[in-house]
Parts: C-alpha cells; structure tokens; sequence
C-alpha cells in the first residue's frame, strides 16, 4: 500500500481551510452606524468608522465608541451681584471628527454611550457656565442669554476638545431667581 489515499488527504485539506476561513471570520469586527472601533495590539492602535478590521484574539483589543450626538440639561444655581440665580441651559454633544478626537474620548470616557458623555460634558459646561456668569449681572444674564451662551460655549471648547468632544449647540433656556419654580 502506497500512502493515504487522496480522497482523505483533500478531505483533509478541506475541512483546515474551511476551519480557517470560518476563524477569519470570527475574528472580522465591523462598525455598526455612529461607532467607531479602536483597535489596539502588536504596539499600535486604530480608528475604523464606517468599515470593519480584523482582530485576533490574544492579539488584539477592540473597544467601541458611541459616536452619536446626545443632549443634556445643565443647571447652575449661582450667586450674581448679590441675588441667587438659577441658569438652566441645553447642551448637545457628539465626539469629534477627527481620529485625535475619538482616541481622546475612547481613553477619557471608556465603554459610555452618547447620554452619558453628554451628562459628563454637561458637568464641564457647568462649571464654565458659573465661570462666565460671574462676570454678569442677573439682569445682563436675563436680557442676553445668548451672549452668556456663546461666552461658554468659547470658554468651555479646549475642556471639551480634551474629553475628545465637541458642544454642536448650547443655549440658555431660562434665567429665574433661584428656589422658583
């Protein structure tokens, strides 16, 4: 007798590949729509949006990123030229463009989703809001909010960059004497 014989030999041979092809295909991560993959591993990370990569297990690490735009209130009790007033504000935000942006956001706000990087904005908004408004009177704040919203939208940019975020809106929907309701 000579050898196997080929029908198990590409028996053999067929069932690796398809074994292989399946382990391929395990391993294929795809972005759904408003995610991001950060795909770390072998001394280098990348940003896939809108595609797929392949990552190895015991190889690779694949965190996904919520990329969709999410919306919170922000409220400031604050003291302006001896009157206590309430500030309530809206504030809507989404991770950045670019890949620094979401590498940012993955490293400072891991595993969250939309709202709660947007509750986690609303809390640095807030102490820029309390910033800007103690350069105001009550009455300028009632009048012109505005201007109030605009000077912490400026004021609060590089703190948000840092998270990896951007504020796309923030307005001022209500300046009242606080303990009203």
């Amino acid at each position: 007798m000579g050898g196997p014989s080929p029908v198990l030999v590409g028996g053999l041979l067929a069932v690796v590949v398809v074994v292989y092809v399946v382990y391929l295909l395990c391993c294929y991560r795809r972005a759904r729509p408003n995610e991001a993959l950060i795909v770390s591993g072998v001394g280098r990370q990348r940003v896939v949006v809108g595609g797929g990569a392949f990552a190895f297990p015991f190889v690779h690490k694949v965190q996904r990123l919520s990329l969709e735009a999410a919306s919170s209130e922000v409220v400031a009790e604050l003291t302006a030229a001896d009157r206590r007033v309430c500030v309530v504000g809206e504030l809507q935000v989404r991770v950045g463009d670019t890949e620094e942006s979401i590498l940012a956001a993955a490293r400072c706000l891991p595993g969250r989703t939309g709202p709660e990087m947007a509750v986690a904005a609303s809390q640095v908004v807030e102490q820029h809001l309390r910033s800007a408004a103690g350069t105001m009177s009550a009455d300028a704040m009632a009048r012109e909010p505005a201007q109030l919203a605009q000077r912490v939208r400026e004021e609060a940019r590089a703190d948000l960059a840092g998270l990896g975020l951007q504020a796309t809106a923030f307005s001022i929907r209500d300046v009242r004497a606080a303990g009203s309701g």
